[in-house]
C-alpha cells in the first residue's frame, strides 16, 4: 500500500501538479491575493446570500478596506418544474443558477467569467412544506457551490496571471 501511495505521489509531481492555495511557491500566496479582492454587492435576496458565501471564501478575516481589485457579479437563479404528472402537479424541480462575473482593477475589466450550475430533486406530493424546504435547501446548496466555483476560477486566473498583481 505504501508503494502505491509513493508511486502516485511521483506521478502527480511529474505532471506539473501544483496546489492552487499552496503557501509560497511559484504562485505566491493565492489565498492572500484572493483576500485582497473586494466583493461588490449583488442585488436581491439570493444575491445577498451568494455575496455572503463569497465573503466567507475570499475574505475569511473580514472585508477589505481598500483594494484596486473588485469582483462584480450578476446572478440569475431559477426554479423550474421539470417533471409534471398527469394531474398537473410538479414531481421534479430543477434549480438553475448562472453567474456572470468580472474581475476589475479599478474600472478596467481584467477577466470575465461565467459559471452555470443546476440541481434537481423530487417533490413530495403530499407535503408542500417539505417541497418548500427542499427548494430552499437546493438554492442554498447551489449558491454555496457557485461561490466555491467562482473562487476556484478567479484563483486559477490569478495563479496564471501573476503580472496583474504587481499593484501590491
Amino acid at each position: 500500500m505504501r508503494y502505491l501511495v509513493f508511486i502516485f505521489m511521483i506521478m502527480i509531481s511529474a505532471c506539473g501538479f501544483q496546489p492552487l492555495y499552496q503557501q509560497g511557491g511559484n504562485n505566491g500566496n493565492i489565498a492572500q491575493k484572493l483576500s485582497d479582492i473586494k466583493i461588490a454587492n449583488i442585488p436581491e435576496r439570493q444575491g445577498q446570500i451568494l455575496h455572503n458565501h463569497l465573503l466567507d471564501l475570499f475574505n475569511p478575516r473580514g472585508r477589505v478596506r481598500s483594494s484596486s481589485l473588485a469582483l462584480k457579479t450578476a446572478l440569475d437563479l431559477k426554479v423550474d418544474k421539470v417533471g409534471i404528472d398527469r394531474d398537473t402537479t410538479a414531481t421534479i424541480f430543477e434549480v438553475k443558477a448562472k453567474a456572470n462575473y468580472g474581475l476589475y482593477s479599478e474600472s478596467i475589466l481584467l477577466k470575465e467569467f461565467t459559471t452555470r450550475l443546476s440541481a434537481s430533486f423530487a417533490a413530495d406530493r403530499l407535503n408542500n412544506y417539505a417541497t418548500d424546504v427542499a427548494i430552499d435547501n437546493a438554492r442554498d446548496n447551489i449558491l454555496k457551490s457557485l461561490a466555491q466555483e467562482m473562487r476556484n476560477k478567479v484563483g486559477l486566473f490569478l495563479s496564471k496571471n501573476t503580472n496583474i498583481l504587481s499593484y501590491e
